[in-house]
């Protein structure tokens, strides 16, 4: 991203711990929407500024280096700051100093001061944010956030809108994913992943003696099996994560080496988006996480008292998520950092609002077709062939999702083998135009790759599973499974 002041580079810094571009030539502050709201205190003013505010005319023939609008200048409202803001994507330029002076200038009397370091904007390169697990979970939290804020007041296309809009745009995804074969792996490897991770979680339950399941019917609150369980769940979302992560951006390297006519080999593939495994791999978990725990939430429970509002916001907050991060996979396949990378998804999604939603509605009503289908296929499994459970379903809970498990499977090799490749190509062709159109590279130089260090945390995360699986009763998980019993 070029300054508009003095054409010099914006790069990644955070001030005072809120991301922000900061220009490496005449050091002006680049604020997205949203993110100059930590500095000012008088927040609700700020927002109604932000939207619609007046500004004292001052003038300029800036350009907003996000979306090449015409900026409008003039004073922040009730100081002599002088900003340029771009009332496209709402984004805000100061000059150097002017984000400390408009911090002074906005303060409420009476109020906490915010604090600077040494009374001055102090500036933190962002180096090595790849493997800040910390930074790189606070700034998908931050998107999320924002995206939430974007997508409140937006109106949601209708579901039969999104399917036509997802259907309408498979004409090249098709015919790429039956030219570049190597998209079939990808998704195998994905299919045998989440097999795999289903059946070692499954594998847990066996672990759980039938008098534990019984007691935990009449049980108030979560117990030491029911903490022990959602533990092992997440690490069998983390080890299912990275190779999904990876596979997935390996998918949409196809597309990208396939736009610039370029071999899209395995190998070339596997190389362009090994460099980026940690964002991949925090992600994937992340979002692998979030997918679990909201399916979980929408099947139907025994005393739901969940409320109709409590529901509506998970469903907001949901919906935020994914729209939100939808350009986060192809901006770090694409080259970009974590918190470039955050940006440019939300720029993405600013940009092209109503089709990514109406390309996440339609992906997500086929997966949930395929989704509902097997969940009847179980129950028509199980209603006509009952020999397969036990007199009750406490007694048999490992057995029932044991079973349970293969129209699972089978509805996602469906998914994975012809609906989510279509969705990643589709998604990777609107983001490389979104690129084009703002005159922006689409691949930047390789980064450093790290892959030592992911290569033995994954081997960790493995090897300590594997020991929890053979020496259960030797560690004592056994005894503390079996604490519940009367």
């Amino acid at each position: 991203m070029q300054c508009p002041k003095c054409s010099g580079k914006f790069s990644a810094h955070r001030v005072n711990g809120v991301a922000l571009d900061v220009c490496e030539g005449c050091r002006a502050v680049w604020c997205e929407s949203g993110e100059l709201k930590p500095f000012v205190q008088t927040a609700s003013f700020y927002e109604g500024f932000l939207r619609n505010g007046p500004l004292e005319p001052v003038a300029t023939n800036l350009s907003c280096p996000y979306c090449n609008n015409t900026m409008q200048a003039g004073r922040f409202p009730g100081t002599s700051v002088k900003i340029d803001r771009c009332n496209m994507c709402f984004g805000i330029l100061l000059d150097r100093g002017e984000l400390k002076e408009l911090v002074q200038k906005t303060r409420v009397p009476g109020a906490a001061p915010i604090q600077l370091v040494s009374s001055q904007i102090v500036i933190e390169a962002e180096s090595a944010e790849e493997t800040n697990l910390g930074k790189l979970q606070n700034s998908l939290d931050q998107l999320r956030q924002q995206a939430h804020d974007i997508t409140a007041g937006a109106v949601k296309p209708s579901l039969s809108s999104s399917i036509s809009f997802f259907l309408s745009r498979l004409g090249r995804a098709f015919t790429l994913m039956f030219t570049e074969k190597e998209i079939f792996f990808f998704s195998l490897v994905q299919v045998a992943v989440i097999a795999f991770a289903y059946f070692l979680w499954v594998e847990f339950l066996s672990w759980i003696p039938r008098e534990v399941w019984e007691s935990t019917s009449n049980q108030k609150g979560p117990g030491i099996v029911d903490i022990l369980l959602l533990a092992w769940s997440f690490l069998c979302v983390g080890i299912a994560a990275l190779p999904i992560g990876f596979m997935t951006a390996c998918t949409g390297a196809v597309h990208l080496l396939h736009r610039q006519h370029r071999s899209s080999s395995i190998f070339q593939c596997v190389d362009l988006a090994l460099p980026r495994l940690w964002p991949l791999w925090i992600y994937s978990w992340m979002d692998g996480w979030i997918t679990v725990s909201q399916i979980l939430e929408r099947l139907p429970k025994k005393n739901d008292r969940t409320s109709p509002q409590e529901r509506a916001l998970k469903e907001a907050l949901y919906y935020a998520w994914k729209v939100g991060t939808i350009g986060f996979i192809p901006s770090i396949v694409c080259g970009r950092g974590v918190v470039d990378a955050c940006k440019l998804s939300l720029s993405f999604l600013r940009s092209r609002l109503t089709e990514i939603a109406c390309l996440r509605l339609g992906y997500s009503a086929l997966c949930w077709i395929i989704g509902i289908s097997a969940y009847f296929s179980v129950i028509f499994c199980f209603t006509y062939f009952d020999s397969f459970l036990p007199d009750q379903i406490e007694a048999g809970i490992h057995k029932f999702y044991l079973i349970a498990g293969i129209p699972i499977v089978v509805a996602v090799a469906i998914i994975q083998f012809f609906v989510r490749p279509l969705f990643l190509l589709v998604l990777f062709d609107l983001f490389t135009d979104f690129l084009t159109e703002r005159k922006q590279p689409v691949l930047l130089e390789r980064p450093e790759a790290g892959i030592w260090a992911i290569a033995v945390v994954y081997g960790l995360l493995l090897f300590t599973l594997a020991v929890a699986v053979v020496y259960r009763y030797e560690l004592g998980i056994m005894k503390l499974l079996a604490i519940a019993l009367p």
